[in-house]
């Protein structure tokens, strides 16, 4: 069991980013700055199929070129004589596993995992090329998440397209986990902040491995596990202290009563699938269910006018158009 590698994986502003911290300060676990490198590798490589000299060349330069590779403690001249090792066929499997295990090794851990919030959207992929891997769920209250990801600018321009991501991606994650209970687990970031303890002694003996304190002093060192990048653009500015109650339900502080309405009427049937109590939005109420089509059908429409603008109108007459 202890070799059996494990994905964290949630929507992004959703905590996941905490988690790897806390599960990193485990004495076996390691879980490095996320890899990207396999959404391009899953896509362009068989995935099943052995792996010729040429195919491993092409992983190899994926890995250097598609992810963030140069964030991992491995060097250029490690990752070659890695590759020197391998046999003339290996398999994309036994190759993410050498790699892992190494970086790994280098940060003076057992095993691996992995969080990649980009990796939402190939589950499926990730369980297939890795069947006996464990899967970890973070799901926090999508009214949060939104309001996080409009102050970074991510995931869109409106509350509508947000919504959408997190709506989709906690689906995803929901279908995933009621057909594969005994492979992953699901987790409330609102029950990891408020009883952390208790909910991550529930994620070790899922994960087969032995509760330690130490989870709980990540933030003693969190600035040695994140990148440059992410400590010069303040992604994560809370990690220099244990979460407390101030960190869940923001949007009733913060969230005005339309937008919080319209975004139940997005999300909402995922935020009652995990729990969460809708506060504007009815979804049994006539006009709730009208004026939630309305929004819906609108954004819809604006989403294909700006599909269309962007990938018609060449950069210089879409200046011109906003000049004029």
């Amino acid at each position: 069991m202890k070799s059996i590698p494990f994905f964290i994986i949630g929507t992004k502003r959703g905590g996941t980013t905490l988690l790897r911290m806390m599960l990193n300060s485990h004495p076996h676990l390691a879980v490095p700055s996320e890899s990207h490198f396999l959404l391009p590798m899953f896509k362009t490589v068989p995935v099943l199929q052995p792996l010729d000299i040429a195919g491993q060349k092409k992983v190899r330069e994926l890995i250097l070129k598609g992810g963030r590779f140069d964030t991992w403690n491995i060097t250029e001249d490690e990752l070659l004589v890695l590759f020197d090792s391998f046999a003339e066929e290996i398999n994309l499997h036994d190759i993410i596993d050498a790699l892992f295990r190494l970086e790994a090794q280098k940060m003076g851990k057992e095993r691996w995992g992995d969080k990649t919030p980009e990796y939402l959207g190939i589950i499926d992929g990730l369980n297939l090329v890795f069947p006996e891997a464990k899967f970890i769920f973070l799901v926090r209250d999508g009214r949060d998440v939104i309001h996080s990801l409009k102050a970074k600018g991510w995931e869109g321009w409106s509350v509508f397209q947000r919504g959408r991501y997190w709506s989709k991606g906690v689906k995803d994650m929901l279908k995933f986990h009621r057909n594969n209970q005994s492979g992953s687990m699901l987790i409330k970031y609102e029950d990891l902040v408020l009883n952390p303890e208790n909910t991550l002694e529930q994620l070790c003996q899922f994960l087969d491995e032995p509760y330690s304190p130490q989870m709980l002093e990540y933030h003693m060192d969190y600035e040695k596990n994140i990148t440059e990048v992410e400590k010069n653009n303040n992604i994560h500015t809370k990690l220099g202290r244990l979460p407390s109650n101030t960190d869940i339900q923001k949007w009733k502080k913060q969230g005005h009563a339309l937008q919080v309405f319209l975004a139940e009427s997005v999300m909402h049937k995922e935020l009652t699938a995990m729990g969460y109590e809708l506060s504007y939005y009815n979804p049994i109420q006539p006009l709730h269910q009208l004026q939630g089509l309305c929004y819906q059908v609108f954004n819809f429409f604006n989403g294909g006018l700006f599909f269309v603008y962007h990938r018609v109108f060449g950069k210089k007459i879409r200046k011109l158009i906003s000049t004029t």
